[in-house]
């Protein structure tokens, strides 16, 4: 159940970067990157390719830890801008590694369950 959720968080996630929107290159200029299409779908194709990296089940760990990656870059940026920790966007981010983490024991206790039933 919870990695379905982070799976379809983090597809939608990848996805909106790949279609050049407004919102998603304006925050990427108050954040202090580059405000451009490419690089936002850069972003996207990086996020995708760890999704599916930890929606495959023999590499989900190796995603869980990529994502964790991602989403740790995401806090820096945005405590390098001085933001406070306790913004709804920044305790999103801090809750991603933790989902991700449950969802990774969770998979891990269904396939240990699934095993000792064969």
């Amino acid at each position: 159940m919870l990695s379905g959720i982070a799976v379809l968080f983090l597809t939608f996630d990848g996805a909106i970067k790949l279609v050049p929107i407004q919102p998603v290159t304006d925050s990427l200029r108050e954040l202090g990157y580059p405000a451009t299409d490419s690089f936002a779908r850069f972003l996207g194709i990086v996020t995708l390719l760890c999704t599916a990296l930890y929606a495959w089940p023999r590499t989900a760990l190796l995603g869980a830890v990529l994502l964790t990656a991602i989403m740790g870059g995401a806090i820096a940026s945005h405590l390098r801008l001085g933001e406070p920790l306790f913004r709804p966007h920044a305790v999103r981010c801090l809750s991603r590694p933790a989902l991700l983490g449950w969802a990774v024991a969770e998979r891990r206790a269904g396939a240990t369950d699934h095993a000792a039933l064969s």
